[in-house]
């Protein structure tokens, strides 16, 4: 923190951290797994820790090749700190994510204008709906956006503000380190945002000495190898077979969304991505940037016809040139591939959040000010994140009512903002709209409350599952045959136990003549056994039977072979 802050400036830096530290707490805590992302992502870390394989993820106890291991690894040493493989353990992971892409964007703020552009910069990110819910969500992006963020504000800082040998040095093994942090979270795509803005800004500045200097670092091989060394053990392991699979279907093949055959290479899946058009961003803008969209277009409006006239300072110009490459470049090219997810993009929000903090930080009063009586409002984020247990665990509120509550203390803020605009206290008046924005998110995505709005997800019981069968497993082996996405991953998540996938008939008919083994199946799959081959009818017929059980609202209903004696009975279960 700057020396020359004010002891009131100082206090309100205080309300800040403790703020924002609340917002991202809050929430993590929900004890199950949101489908369908969240069982495999934190199944493919506790098998990473079961396993001891940190190389290749695994699910269902095969290699799950779309991504390399990072952000499972990281789950997986929660996992072990702890001592708990728990959903909140794994989700805390994301919501540090967050914070280190907070705090990076907080420091370019810093350097650029001053401790309020800083924690301004924050606090819009914060604000994003989908920042926020990829910070709470067990989701790898969130890695990829705090690590590219993280590198994108060290390679500035080393190009333009840091004023000694000792920070350049530092600056530059960071730039490398959220590099390949980000390359080994989600890949080459990982490193797309870092590769292309700062090749881009070098370019457009017409830096070529610059891009070579920064290529000729020694620091590059903080980078290089590591990667080298991932890639060295990725094929020892998998050969050619698993280089195809990540590098050609999982980076080419999601592009033009098609799927290459290697002969003698097959795995269960490969997940090609959800097709959307090329204006699929400029649709999702308001759900990405939420309350902040409407102070962008004059953000950028602003900065693009000074850049045209000429009329930024000199340690403004440069950094909104870059700010604006980072924004944009990115999201144009990536509405090119056939598949686009909100969450690709999730480095270009902290582009966006630095430029409106820039924007806003000029037209308030009082320079490098943070200003007490505006922060001071963040305290509404601790009410709100507090009255959560309160009400709906304490109290045993139900959720319309809570809902009802927070509508009324915002209502009640109303009168502030009012009197904010007539007495021109405008520092007052933005931090009190980012933080009914940052608590509006807090309340929206508390569970209950995503529940009580999205009524679906309360079918999706596989917990409940998990608990019904476990009288029938003992110390048997589970497989399950041509598994959806959420059932692959929470089976064996809840009940810590690998569970290994078959998906062919030949496969099912090993899995039913071994000594100890039990199938989980779709129910409308038994249909299907009669036409199979006939040693399933063999193993039906011998020490097996199956049990229906029941639906609990569950997106299928599911049945258990299981070897028991049973001769070939068929029971329902009650």
């Amino acid at each position: 923190m700057d020396n020359h802050l004010r002891e009131g400036d100082k206090k309100a830096f205080y309300v800040f951290l403790l703020a924002i530290s609340v917002a991202m707490a809050v929430n993590v805590a929900y004890p199950y797994l949101w489908g369908p992302d969240e069982p495999r992502e934190a199944e493919s870390a506790r098998e990473a820790l079961e396993t001891g394989n940190f190389v290749i993820p695994h699910l269902c106890g095969l290699p799950f090749l779309e991504k390399p291991p990072l952000y499972y690894d990281m789950i997986a040493a929660a996992y072990k700190l702890t001592g708990r493989i728990t959903p909140p353990v794994a989700r805390a992971v994301s919501a540090g994510l967050g914070a280190l892409m907070l705090a990076s964007v907080f420091f370019f703020g810093l350097k650029w204008g001053g401790m309020r552009r800083g924690v301004l910069a924050a606090l819009i990110l914060a604000s994003m709906p989908q920042f926020y819910r990829y910070s709470h969500w067990i989701l790898l992006d969130i890695g990829v956006g705090a690590f590219s963020v993280m590198a994108l504000s060290a390679f500035f800082y080393w190009l333009s503000w840091a004023d000694d040998e000792k920070k350049k040095n530092l600056a530059l093994f960071i730039f490398y380190l959220g590099s390949l942090c980000a390359f080994l979270t989600k890949g080459i795509v990982g490193v797309f945002h870092t590769a292309v803005v700062t090749a881009a800004f070098l370019f457009a500045t017409r830096r070529t000495s610059t891009m070579k200097q920064l290529l000729s670092s020694p620091f590059i091989f903080v980078f290089l190898a590591p990667m080298a060394v991932w890639i060295y053990l990725y094929y020892r392991e998998g050969g050619i077979c698993y280089l195809h699979e990540h590098f050609v279907n999982n980076i080419i093949g999601r592009f033009i969304h098609r799927h290459f055959e290697l002969a003698g290479c097959h795995f269960y899946w490969t997940d090609l991505g959800n097709q959307a058009p090329w204006y699929f961003y400029i649709q999702r803008l308001p759900d990405m940037f939420g309350l902040a969209l409407v102070v962008l277009p004059f953000a950028l409006w602003s900065d693009v016809q000074r850049l045209r006239k000429g009329e930024l300072a000199k340690n403004n110009h440069e950094p909104v040139i870059f700010l604006i490459i980072w924004m944009i470049l990115p999201i144009a090219l990536l509405s090119f591939p056939v598949i686009k997810e909100v969450s690709y993009v999730l480095p270009s929000y902290g582009a966006a959040a630095i430029l409106i903090a820039g924007w806003l930080d000029e037209r308030l009063e009082g320079v490098n000010r943070l200003r007490w009586e505006g922060v001071s409002w963040l305290f509404m984020i601790i009410l709100l994140a507090a009255s959560r247990p309160i009400f709906l665990g304490w109290l045993h509120v139900n959720v319309k009512t809570y809902l009802v509550i927070s509508a009324v203390f915002f209502l009640a803020v109303i009168p502030f903002m009012i009197k904010a605009v007539s007495k021109k206290h405008f520092t007052r008046l933005t931090f009190l709209t980012i933080s009914m924005a940052i608590g509006a998110l807090v309340i929206a995505n508390t569970p209950k409350v995503i529940l009580h709005t999205r009524p679906h997800l309360k079918n999706k019981c596989y917990m409940c599952l998990a608990n019904m069968i476990k009288p029938f497993l003992e110390d048997k082996t589970i497989y399950l045959y041509k598994p959806g996405d959420t059932l692959r991953g929470a089976i064996p998540f809840y009940m810590n136990k690998t569970t290994y996938e078959i998906d062919r008939p030949w496969e099912l008919c090993s899995a039913l003549l071994s000594n100890n083994g039990v199938v989980i199946m779709d129910k409308d799959s038994i249909n299907d056994l009669t036409i199979e081959p006939p040693c399933l009818l063999i193993a039906l017929l011998g020490n097996y039977r199956i049990v229906i059980l029941p639906k609990m609202g569950l997106d299928a209903q599911y049945a258990l072979l299981i070897q028991d004696g049973g001769a070939g009975v068929w029971t329902i279960s009650k």
